[in-house]
């Protein structure tokens, strides 16, 4: 058990594999509920549904307001307008419908917290009578849909279970909750889960309620209590028994006038990176020997000219032609440890210490310590793997040839106007550079997309066939969701149908191959799934995008879809 500290909603999710699973089904422009045949459970009559977890679903649906509402004394003002309104569905069941509720928690699958966050959300008339002067509420319902109390919170936290639920052995019977009035007074109250309500209120209305012990351990919990009077008493929360119960540690002296506060601090991971260039090698001889290093040669280039290093006070200008350009690993760098490319009329070399080499390419992007390359063969631009010296690593046979494998993405080129979705397959190296990418250095990896005849595929860097040259499309997903929708996966065109796959290692071939998750049999774009939808093992619900990042449906991963246009 934890002490309260925060108001964080702790949901425990329950799985419910015995149950008939319900699908989101979409009709025209409204959706439904239907089971795995598309046999309609709950006829089409939301503009949205959406899985929570187990049975749950939240609806969505817009109705009309016409009405006038009292926003000071004596000022009324009539509304004629569309407002959109929340709802909740168990078992294919509405229990709550027509909310102005922002968010959902289903805690410990025994009741519901509902969030309205207030920030200027219309609401009807009714619902501005309870809610319409709070920024942010909680609410607290049973099952069955009854709000238990109609006054809500300004916010709650679910902080422990008690018990054995008599009607099911495998769940807690009570809920401890801790919960903030509107007049920042706390209480505490246990959720009989069986009963479905509120059995007791252990503390109400008190100034402060705060935890005796950073870790408390064991069945209690001492606590002190602040009440309005600012009196306060020692508490012990027992629940060795199977239920909460409250005992009396005491009174206690009063605080300080000046009582030192201690705040709590909310610490926010954030990812911290160094951009850091590949340093000179070590120059400090780690035998010990007290012998100079031998001297590692570089290139540096000195405003126009590129110099080449072969010892430590002598450098040899290259000689480049007229007009030729000198293109290091890092834009605007000056040494380098390694080749150097160099661009000439259209063409590029690989210099070989104090001079370009003899060999010309069409294009050259560096790879480590090797060169994606890209030339004229046949009177045909082919593309392959080389390394410094010349030497084909994977044949230069390719029409084209990626660094690992895109991503792919459905960007909006007309934010300000109509929206213009349009495909965005961005380098692989790039997913957390939202920099302009530099054209001529690649991330190294152990894969490579090539194109052959308008059809792709993916490589090893030693030319071994993962994913044969047979699709329109190879990319890395990078439509991002939130959990527990998974995103993470490869997406596959063939044929005009799009396929979901992952790599994965195989020790017999000692290589990564291609895993099916979908085949490709989706019209339109599969942007995440459900890994065990409705609680159900291996069961993979898909979501599906259209290229304008619309959302068109659900379809099983066998490509039965969920939806009639």
């Amino acid at each position: 058990m934890k002490p309260v500290l925060t108001f964080l909603l702790l949901t425990i999710v329950h799985i419910c594999s015995a149950q008939k699973i319900m699908i989101p089904y979409r009709s025209g422009q409204l959706f439904g509920l239907s089971d795995e045949q598309g046999k309609m459970i709950l006829s089409p009559q939301y503009e949205w549904l959406q899985w929570m977890q187990g049975s749950w679903f939240l609806s969505s649906k817009q109705i009309a307001v016409r009405d006038s509402v009292e926003a000071s004394s004596g000022k009324f003002f009539v509304r004629n307008i569309t407002v959109t309104q929340t709802g909740l569905i168990h078992n294919g069941e509405e229990i709550l419908k027509e909310e102005p509720f922002d968010y959902y928690e289903i805690v410990a699958q025994k009741c519901i917290v509902a969030v309205f966050k207030g920030t200027g959300k219309p609401l009807t008339g009714e619902q501005f009578k309870k809610y319409g002067q709070q920024r942010k509420s909680f609410s607290l319902f049973n099952l069955e849909g009854k709000n238990l109390y109609p006054e809500s919170f300004k916010r709650i936290e679910n902080v422990d279970t008690a018990g054995v639920s008599s009607k099911d052995k495998k769940a807690a019977r009570y809920l401890l909750f801790v919960a903030m009035h509107f007049d920042n007074s706390y209480s505490m109250f246990v959720f009989d889960t069986d009963q479905q309500k509120i059995s007791d209120w252990l503390v109400k209305n008190a100034l402060k309620i705060a935890s005796d012990v950073k870790q408390p351990s064991g069945k209690t919990l001492p606590f002190i209590v602040t009440d309005k009077q600012g009196m306060r008493s020692a508490k012990i929360l027992d629940y060795s028994t199977g239920k909460f119960i409250l005992h009396s540690g005491g009174t206690l002296n009063p605080p300080p006038e000046k009582e030192k506060r201690i705040e709590r601090v909310e610490i926010s991971e954030v990812d911290a990176g160094v951009y850091a260039e590949v340093a000179a090698p070590n120059m400090i001889d780690e035998k010990g020997s007290g012998k100079a290093p031998e001297f590692i040669p570089y290139h540096i280039l000195i405003k126009d000219t590129l110099y080449y290093l072969k010892n430590h006070d002598k450098k040899y200008p290259v000689r480049l032609s007229k007009g030729g350009t000198v293109i290091l690993t890092v834009p605007r760098g000056m040494t380098q440890y390694q080749p150097v490319i160099v661009k000439n009329e259209n063409r590029f070399y690989i210099v070989k210490e104090d001079k370009p080499g003899a060999v010309a390419y069409d294009s050259l992007v560096y790879f480590g310590t090797d060169f994606l390359a890209w030339k004229t063969i046949n009177g045909q631009t082919k593309a392959g793997l080389i390394n410094a010296n010349d030497s084909v690593l994977v044949p230069l046979q390719y029409d084209s040839i990626y660094a690992g494998i895109k991503l792919f993405n459905l960007k909006d080129k007309n934010p300000a106007g109509k929206p213009n979705y349009q495909i965005v397959l961005r380098e692989a190296d790039s997913k957390y550079d939202y920099g302009n990418t530099y054209p001529y250095k690649r991330t190294p990896t152990n894969t490579l997309t090539v194109f052959k005849g308008g059809k792709c595929g993916v490589i090893t860097i030693k030319g071994d066939t993962i994913i044969p040259i047979r699709y329109d499309l190879i990319a890395q997903n990078d439509l991002a969701h939130s959990k527990p929708k998974v995103d993470d996966f490869l997406l596959l065109k063939q044929n005009g149908f799009y396929g979901i796959a992952s790599l994965k290692y195989s020790s017999e071939q000692k290589r990564q191959e291609l895993s099916f998750i979908a085949a490709p049999a989706f019209e339109y774009i599969p942007a995440f799934y459900y890994p065990d939808y409705f609680g159900v093992k291996g069961y993979k619900l898909i979501g599906l995008y259209n290229e304008q990042m619309e959302f068109k449906g659900y379809a099983s991963e066998k490509g039965m879809p969920f939806y009639k246009d």
